[in-house]
């Protein structure tokens, strides 16, 4: 299989040479066209040039041409290509060069053709006449034969033959160039993204240190770096979280075992006497490691999606009453009060598992809030997609959450002040539990600081068009 470099090289190879060789047929016909031109005026030009040269050799006095210098100029435009025949005024012929020298004609006629044929030009012999005058009156005429209105000198054709290989090893030098500036930059390109492959075997074999050098120019390449990093970095945290998940979910199972154990031992071994309390507390341990499996298995449940939601439709304010009567008892004996400004709103849910959060985060908002209130309100929003949702809040003026605690209250058995939330009986999972609900409802749930202190949670729950 081809790696990338080898093909990126190939392909900007086989690109630059394409458009090279494009540009040099497009300029070499370009020129040959104008170099063309410029010789067909020459011919036109030259022509011009014979007629008057030859009318210069008319002798006035003797009303006749000079046969010998006719002959001795004819004979040097003929090696030049022109063949001239010179006539007098009574169409009577005073020079030929055919005549003069038929082999040395031909001999330059074949050397043209020869020329002209090496250019793939396709022309042949052409006659033109041009007027011979003296003294603004007519004295005869020439005609010139030529090879074709386009023919090339021997200086001409080396020009053309030089321009032409000038192209050929121009385009060569540029072929080579551009492909070893396409195997350089093929190269720049592909190193990043060995870099970035090599980061990621090592990451898939477990070192989650690594990091791939994201100082790039090209952005797609930096963005590859970046993510790597951004992935290697997050696995790394993930694998940390999951340590301190089985760490803590050990923690919560090591301690009720342990309370069993010491319990049911003292009490085989005669130590402690089988009654009523202690059995009660071996009791309430065991409920107590029931209910943190139950919770893990509700999580489970809900990461797999294998929980289906009963939803039917009821007025939100109700549910959240009914919540807020829970707690009412717990909050006044604090002195807090607790403040409903839900608004009556019809949502499609299943109406337990909702009830389950905001219970959650009721309790919460009464066991870390000391004074003050606690706000519940329920709005009707637009979403930015414009479909309407419900918008849920519990505030409270507690203690508030630290900025490092706030992006992982949602995290299983974490806990923003460990010590209290096992002493007090808590496992770390009700929050973990509500974001799952909330999401099985295409839901979100945020957690966010007051501006006059405290914490304020935000549930909105999406409502079905009707």
């Amino acid at each position: 299989m081809m790696n990338l470099k080898t093909r990126m090289g190939l392909t900007y190879s086989l690109f630059i040479a394409i458009v090279l060789l494009a540009l040099t047929i497009i300029i070499n016909k370009s020129v040959y066209n104008m170099f063309s031109n410029l010789v067909k005026n020459n011919i036109e030009k030259n022509s011009a040039q014979i007629a008057q040269t030859m009318s210069g050799f008319y002798n006035e006095k003797l009303n006749q041409f000079d046969t010998a210098a006719i002959e001795s100029i004819g004979m040097n435009f003929a090696h030049n290509g022109y063949l001239t025949t010179v006539f007098d005024k009574d169409n009577n012929i005073v020079w030929d060069a055919r005549s003069c020298d038929v082999q040395d004609c031909n001999m330059i006629i074949n050397s043209i053709a020869d020329r002209m044929n090496e250019y793939k030009t396709d022309t042949d012999l052409i006659k033109k006449s041009y007027p011979l005058q003296s003294l603004q009156k007519t004295i005869g005429k020439v005609e010139i034969e030529t090879y074709g209105t386009l023919f090339y000198s021997e200086a001409e054709a080396k020009f053309i033959s030089s321009l032409n290989h000038f192209f050929i090893i121009a385009g060569i030098i540029f072929i080579l160039l551009c492909i070893v500036i396409s195997i350089l930059l093929a190269a720049q390109i592909v190193k990043p993204i060995r870099q970035a492959s090599k980061a990621a075997r090592q990451i898939a074999g477990g070192n989650l240190e690594v990091r791939v050098n994201a100082d790039n120019k090209t952005a797609e390449l930096k963005e590859l770096s970046a993510s790597i990093n951004a992935m290697a970095a997050e696995l790394s945290q993930s694998e940390k979280r999951q340590k301190r998940l089985i760490s803590d979910i050990s923690h919560e199972l090591r301690t009720p075992l342990t309370c069993l154990q010491g319990n049911l031992e003292a009490m085989i071994d005669g130590i402690w006497e089988a009654s009523q309390d202690r059995l009660n507390n071996c009791y309430e341990e065991v409920k107590r490691l029931t209910k943190l499996i139950e919770d893990l298995n509700v999580l489970t449940d809900f990461e797999w999606e294998k929980i289906s939601l009963n939803k039917t439709n009821f007025d939100i304010s109700k549910l959240l009453a009914a919540a807020i009567d829970i707690f009412t008892p717990s909050a006044n004996e604090k002195k807090i009060e607790i403040v409903n400004n839900c608004q009556s709103i019809i949502i499609s849910a299943d109406y337990d598992r909702l009830k389950q959060v905001f219970v959650n985060l009721i309790s919460n908002a009464v066991k870390y809030t000391d004074s003050g209130s606690i706000e519940i309100s329920a709005i009707q929003i637009k979403e930015p997609d414009g479909n309407m949702a419900c918008e849920i809040s519990v505030a409270d003026t507690g203690k508030g959450i630290s900025p490092d605690d706030m992006r992982h209250i949602f995290e299983r058995f974490y806990r923003c002040d460990k010590s209290r939330n096992r002493n007090s009986g808590g496992e770390g999972l009700g929050l973990s539990i509500a974001a799952a609900i909330v999401k099985a409802h295409k839901g979100k749930i945020t957690a966010s600081h007051r501006d006059n202190g405290g914490s304020i949670f935000k549930v909105i729950i999406p409502m079905e068009k009707q």
